[in-house]
């Protein structure tokens, strides 16, 4: 906590509340994961247009680290780990929308493979660019490259539920592992600074948008609704509807009738 942050209080109502303050968020998300040989993964479109594909890039050729799959304009879509070009999942030159797969991959490794529970895929707020992972009973903790969208074989329920989209973490090739091993990956998964933040408890909604109880100077008390950012798990970033100083309500506003 900063020195200038205000601790939670009781008012004379008997609420407890506290301050919508300015905080540094770092979004993690861990997952149970299992050592799967040489996956497949996707690659996202980067922006928004139109795709140039490299049509020196044929079935089963092995790709560099780093090369140049296609173009976006001025951006490049690169490979991120060594693999072997799979296919592509659109024509040349098409139009797309900024995350849409545009080629399978395939790594010539091993990856730790997880599938994101519904429940957190809403904090996926970029493409996870670092990972760290911990193999059970093995090596640990080490650096992982995470691959988002891997494909189909991973995109299984979770609990009975549908899931989120899969994700791979590239296992370097020094780290001793066999597949079928079990283990825990955890990606970033996008950061925020010096933003409006309030405790999630406080927040009646997970993603996108929500309501809390704001208390006004009189005492008197009123639902607001909010627009929600990034979340660390602990607090989450208010895009709108309040700020800085506004003092909420600790406990979220009930929204079932009658209650």
């Amino acid at each position: 906590m900063r020195d200038s942050e205000k601790p939670p209080t009781v008012g004379s109502e008997g609420i407890a509340s506290t301050v919508v303050q300015r905080r540094d968020l770092l979004a993690t998300v861990t997952l149970d994961a299992t050592v799967t040989a040489t996956p497949e993964f996707v690659l996202l479109a980067s922006t928004d247009g139109i795709v140039r594909r490299d049509s020196r890039i044929r079935a089963e050729a092995h790709i560099q680290s780093g090369a140049v799959i296609a173009k976006q304009g001025d951006q490049q879509i690169v490979a991120p780990v060594p693999g072997t070009f799979v296919k592509w999942l659109v024509p040349d030159r098409a139009p797309v929308h900024k995350n849409v797969p545009i080629a399978v991959l395939r790594y010539a490794g091993f990856g730790l493979a997880a599938q994101v529970p519904a429940s957190v895929a809403y904090r996926f707020y970029t493409t996870p660019s670092s990972g760290r992972a911990q193999i059970n009973g093995g090596q640990g903790p080490f650096e992982c490259q995470p691959l988002y969208g891997i494909t189909a074989d991973l995109a299984q329920p979770v609990d009975g539920r549908p899931g989120g989209p899969p994700v791979v973490c590239a296992i370097p090739a020094q780290t001793k592992v066999f597949a079928g091993l079990t283990g825990v990956v955890a990606v970033s998964t996008g950061a925020r600074t010096d933003v409006l933040a309030v405790p999630v408890g406080a927040v009646a909604g997970d993603a996108i948008s929500g309501r809390v109880v704001r208390i006004d100077n009189d005492g008197s008390q009123s639902i607001v609704d909010v627009g929600l950012g990034l979340t660390d798990g602990a607090y989450v970033e208010i895009t709108s509807g309040l700020s800085e100083g506004d003092r909420i309500a600790l406990s979220a506003p009930n929204l079932r009738p009658g209650n």
